[in-house]
């Protein structure tokens, strides 16, 4: 039988005080109110690397858009917009590097097909305001309206039914991007293609939508603080509310228990962040999982055998030095 590859080593070690190993069948629950206080207790730790990964993203993307071959821009763009998406839940796990926004090419065909679709279905709520507005622009260019300083009825009709279609349509954006909330970390973490992380995110978040659309706009809004503070704002709050993001994704894969999650940073740098379940990340066979508990065997659930008191404080002091 093939060995699970998700499974920790047998060179586990007790996890650090304060961590919260959580044996979770696959997801968890969603918690709004922890999030600030699991994503601050990340951006403390690694606000440095993340304010960087997102000045990285920003100019990396520029490019992609900005491309004069246009049909590379709109490859790339997807893919490293991919990469992007797991910063958040990356600084949360405690192991954020300036390699994340270029996870998608580790899975490119996903990695492109789950940011597409997604956009596709954030795009669909405005298309009868693009449509009327379209309408109203062609008629007014087929009456030469365009070139008068007062345009035609037709052209105001069309330009304040698409104002009107983007207020409308922001809620229910707001309400797809929370049900979608977990499609990159599916593709990325759990193998997934882009069509079957799209429909299991949006099983997994059946029963809390309502909160995870909040949940979206309350990350719109930290966000939009940036952009109110001049433009300069964002480059610190797009990486703390992508930390409130992945501590949401975090939450729901079941990595973090919040009901015995214990607030402050990391002791040690490359930690995960205090209350984060290591055992739901994957961790190739053969290899130690610094915070794992006792092995799991074919079920996921833990082994029967007991480690010696003594093996095990052998096992730290070898790790990190006697």
């Amino acid at each position: 039988m093939q060995d699970n590859v998700y499974s920790p080593g047998q060179g586990s070690i007790s996890p650090p005080p304060g961590f919260s190993v959580v044996k979770s069948s696959g997801y968890g629950k969603f918690d709004l109110g922890q999030c600030f206080t699991i994503a601050m207790d990340a951006f403390k730790v690694q606000w440095g690397p993340a304010i960087g990964i997102t000045l990285l993203a920003l100019m990396v993307m520029s490019i992609a858009y900005l491309s004069v071959y246009l049909l590379i821009g709109i490859w790339l763009a997807p893919i490293i917009y991919a990469g992007f998406h797991m910063m958040g839940i990356e600084m949360v796990r405690g192991r954020l590097s300036g390699s994340t926004i270029f996870r998608g090419f580790e899975r490119m065909g996903p990695a492109w097909s789950s940011t597409v679709l997604s956009t596709i279905l954030y795009m669909l709520p405005i298309l009868p305001g693009l449509l009327v507005f379209g309408i109203g622009f062609g008629v007014s260019a087929a009456q030469g309206g365009l070139d008068q300083a007062d345009p035609p009825v037709a052209f105001w009709i069309g330009y304040i039914a698409f104002i009107l279609s983007i207020f409308i349509a922001m809620p229910v954006i707001f309400y797809l991007q929370g049900r979608l909330i977990l499609v990159h970390p599916l593709v990325f973490d759990r193998g997934m293609g882009g069509m079957e992380a799209i429909k299991e995110s949006w099983r997994v978040t059946r029963e809390q939508h309502w909160m995870l659309m909040l949940h979206v706009f309350v990350v719109g809004m930290v966000a939009q603080a940036g952009v109110a503070a001049c433009y300069v704002g964002v480059i610190a709050s797009a990486p703390f509310g992508a930390a409130v993001l992945g501590a949401a994704q975090a939450q729901l894969l079941g990595e973090i228990d919040s009901a015995t999650y214990k607030s402050g940073p990391a002791k040690v740098a490359g930690q995960p962040t205090t209350g984060i379940s290591p055992t739901s990340n994957p961790t190739p066979t053969g290899q130690s999982n610094l915070y794992g508990s006792a092995p799991l065997n074919s079920v996921g659930t833990e082994s029967s055998t007991e480690t010696n008191p003594q093996d095990r404080f052998d096992v730290d002091q070898d790790r990190f030095g006697r």
